[in-house]
């Protein structure tokens, strides 16, 4: 289903308004969020998202035109409210929600910009080629920021990308793998250390 960005905003409101768990479905991928529209702006949303076993996993920006489905009612959600439910009874890890101040003078995307970039917080972001990346922002302006690219396999293999903020279609933050990237940033970006050989 392809609903126009009138409706998309209309149900996410909705869902923000009531505190509803919606799946929230993204155009062209398979990709898609489970959570809580927390904020909404002229340009997109962002949800505290949760993972399969009901635990809440960082948030996510994700921009109207990029919305292709939101689904208020389905087994999945009924199922995942019970995980979601039993997760916070039993005071599992991950279960409480991150939370991001907000104000009203800055959009959405530059006050994700400015905070992560300001306290070094690692970030995914997806833009309109489908493309993803994640690292940590260098260098933040007002038409686009630049990202200093993980590379998890080589940490020596830093690249940087500049990306105009048009073309973000999304960005996922403090969620639980990139907190890890956060927490291990002196060690991915330090030199490698030749191979120590122990005789006996």
């Amino acid at each position: 289903m392809n609903n126009s960005v009138d409706q998309v905003v209309k149900d996410l409101r909705y869902s923000m308004n009531n505190n509803l768990l919606v799946n929230l479905t993204q155009q062209n991928t398979t990709v898609f969020y489970t959570g809580v529209v927390v904020a909404l702006d002229a340009a997109g949303a962002i949800l505290i998202t949760y993972d399969d076993y009901g635990l809440a996993n960082g948030l996510v920006y994700v921009v109207y035109g990029d919305i292709d489905d939101i689904d208020f009612q389905s087994e999945d959600l009924t199922k995942m409210e019970g995980r979601i439910r039993m997760s916070r009874q039993l005071k599992l890890n991950g279960t409480k929600q991150e939370v991001m101040k907000l104000n009203s003078k800055n959009d959405l995307l530059t006050q994700i910009l400015g905070n992560s970039f300001v306290d070094q917080q690692a970030i995914m972001v997806v833009t309109q080629d489908g493309n993803s990346v994640e690292g940590f922002i260098n260098s933040l302006s007002d038409f686009e920021f630049s990202l200093s690219v993980i590379d998890k396999f080589d940490n020596e293999n830093v690249t940087h990308k500049t990306i105009i903020k048009p073309l973000v279609r999304s960005i996922e933050f403090l969620g639980t793998e990139l907190k890890l990237l956060t927490d291990s940033k002196s060690v991915l970006f330090a030199k490698h250390i030749d191979p120590q050989v122990v005789d006996g």
